[in-house]
């Protein structure tokens, strides 16, 4: 796993999760996104595991990146809009032939 990113802003400290390469509409290449979450006890208790699970997404291991991706939406008060997107995407490669140059990219679109 990459390095925790750390940010303080106006004495909050904030760490960065990795939500996935990323392409932008319009765009060719793909960036790295990351979303700036509150380095706090709660957000803690999934960040890890959040990491884990797209570790294993990225690597084709769907089955183990699901049961991590289900385990942050458990922890998490409100759930996980990320982790339910992989789920998503985990239930949609299921459902179909992987392609044999798939990448785990998330493109936008207006």
């Amino acid at each position: 796993m990459k390095k925790t990113i750390k940010l303080t802003i106006n004495n909050c400290e904030f760490i960065c999760r990795e939500v996935d390469d990323l392409i932008v509409e319009g765009k060719r290449n793909s960036v790295k996104g990351f979303e700036a979450i509150l380095n706090n006890e709660d957000n803690r208790k999934w960040f890890d595991i959040f990491h884990k699970g797209l570790k294993y997404y990225t690597s084709k291991e769907f089955i183990d990146a699901k049961a991590e991706f289900s385990k942050v939406i458990e922890l998490k008060f409100n759930g996980d809009n990320l982790s339910e997107l992989h789920l998503n995407n985990y239930h949609n490669i299921l459902n179909s032939n992987l392609p044999k140059n798939w990448q785990p990219i998330i493109e936008t679109r207006k």
